[in-house]
């Protein structure tokens, strides 16, 4: 069976971080989409809205992300990876409104 591709795409996000989480804002942001199923890497993470709840902050982010696709979809091969399954894959994620994502690159092992 071939590896997924992995994605890496600049993703805008939307986001809930509980007022308790541990370190700073910027950190409880980076530790919510790592948690996403697939995501391998995230960087380059840019805050631009706050909006304060009764337990959580909401929070609209730009970052890189690096993304595998989840194991059983059909996105096998880098020609059908596309935009809108890597920000539906980050939606679905726990604590994620919101996702669109931009498609920077698709490494597919082959070198």
């Amino acid at each position: 069976m071939q590896k997924p591709p992995d994605v890496t795409a600049r993703a805008e996000l939307t986001v809930f971080v509980s007022r308790h989480a541990p370190g700073d804002l910027r950190e409880g942001v980076t530790e919510r989409i790592r948690r996403v199923e697939g995501v391998i890497r995230v960087r380059d993470l840019d805050v631009h809205g706050l909006r304060p709840g009764l337990n959580d902050l909401t929070v609209d982010v730009t970052a890189t992300v690096t993304i595998r696709p989840a194991d059983g979809s059909d996105r096998r091969s880098a020609a059908s990876v596309d935009e809108a399954a890597v920000a539906e894959q980050l939606a679905d994620g726990f604590g994620v409104k919101r996702a669109a994502a931009t498609i920077e690159s698709i490494d597919d092992g082959r070198r």
